[in-house]
């Protein structure tokens, strides 16, 4: 394949074609035309991002016949530039019965999303990035951040949200107006950059902490309240789960095993892990589709709901902020935060409440 540069450069060969500037070699995967300028070969109509093509075995299979078939070099360059193929991959040489074939063996690249783009945003917020003579760096609505002040108030706000990030997360962010060129650069701007009628209660245990199958550690709010008072806390008590077919966010009060009877004769019980868990509202409507479904805020409510363990799909950072909500209301919200690429890691870990010196027996009501 060409690479991210080439003119049918997707990974995934979706058939998006990228476009080019005037008298450019470099395609950029612009889903809208240009209105002011835009060269033969890059005047299609826009894409919808929302409702991106997937790839099609069909379409690279007829492409890499029609770039083998070149009759000289010029129409193989040409060809390749149409195309998005260098040649034939090694993989097409296995037997069918043992992959998956092109395109569908192609991974896709979290890498440049989650480092490199965020470099990008914030060379534009501040109006570090070189553009074309017949532009101007102070006509840009969005350089928000190249004031000196502001700058260093927003350098403070990424190292202060470090300690509502899960450990999962990885290093804590730091200032990223001191350290903007060390190696937390990446890491730093990723960050920011986006619980039967009548019946008694029967006794049961409670853990702090429970491992999921994407082998992140969820923590309760029952023992990071107590650990609260040591500092350097890094909260990992809120989880995103599935509750009646839908996605929703919480925070873990803490896990417990509920016994049942199996056998009322021999006495023979089973359990089953739950986590007693305080919801958070949904999220602000206005504000998710404004940001093309980037900025996600809720609020902390009081209701108490109890889940399977299973339920739980991953933890989340809840950044507290101030905002100004689309209704033009202005309140504290949490806005949250999941790790990049996390969807790809499951790696078939069991569910595993630990037993440590956090777990604590007893009844509980």
């Amino acid at each position: 394949m060409v690479g991210h540069s080439g003119k049918n450069g997707c990974r995934i060969y979706c058939g998006v074609v990228s476009r080019r500037k005037t008298n450019g070699r470099h395609y950029y995967p612009v889903l809208i035309k240009p209105r002011d300028r835009c060269v033969a070969g890059s005047d299609h109509v826009d894409y919808n991002v929302f409702d991106l093509p997937s790839g099609n075995s069909h379409t690279y299979t007829q492409n890499l016949k029609e770039l083998i078939s070149s009759p000289n070099q010029t129409q193989y360059y040409k060809r390749k530039t149409s195309t998005g193929i260098t040649k034939a991959p090694l993989i097409l040489g296995m037997s069918p019965s043992h992959s998956l074939g092109v395109p569908y063996c192609m991974t896709t690249d979290i890498m440049h999303l989650a480092g490199n783009l965020s470099d990008l945003l914030i060379s534009l917020w501040c109006g570090m990035i070189d553009c074309d003579p017949s532009d101007a760096i102070n006509s840009w609505d969005w350089v928000v951040l190249s004031d000196g002040v502001i700058w260093d108030a927003y350098g403070v706000s990424v190292h202060e949200a470090g300690s509502h990030l899960p450990g999962s997360f990885g290093i804590r962010p730091h200032n990223i107006a001191e350290k903007l060129t060390s190696g937390y650069k990446t890491y730093s701007q990723a960050i920011q950059t986006f619980l039967g009628v009548g019946h008694p209660i029967p006794p049961f245990k409670r853990w702090a902490r429970l491992r999921l199958k994407n082998r992140q550690i969820a923590q309760s709010a029952w023992r990071e309240t107590l650990k609260a008072a040591h500092g350097n806390l890094r909260i990992s008590r809120n989880v995103s789960f599935s509750f009646l077919a839908d996605m929703h966010f919480g925070e873990i009060q803490y896990f417990a095993r509920l016994p049942y009877c199996v056998d009322e004769e021999t006495q023979d019980y089973d359990y089953h892990n739950i986590a007693i868990i305080k919801l958070y509202s949904h999220p602000d409507e206005d504000l998710f589709h404004l940001s093309s479904q980037t900025v996600t805020t809720c609020n902390l409510s009081n209701e108490l709901i109890v889940i399977d363990v299973k339920q739980i799909k991953s933890v989340v950072a809840m950044i507290p902020r101030r905002l100004r909500l689309p209704s033009c209301i202005e309140e504290e919200r949490f806005c949250v935060l999941s790790q990049p690429g996390l969807d790809v890691s499951l790696l078939g870990m069991p569910y595993d409440i630990f037993e440590d010196e956090d777990n604590v027996g007893g009844n509980v009501k």
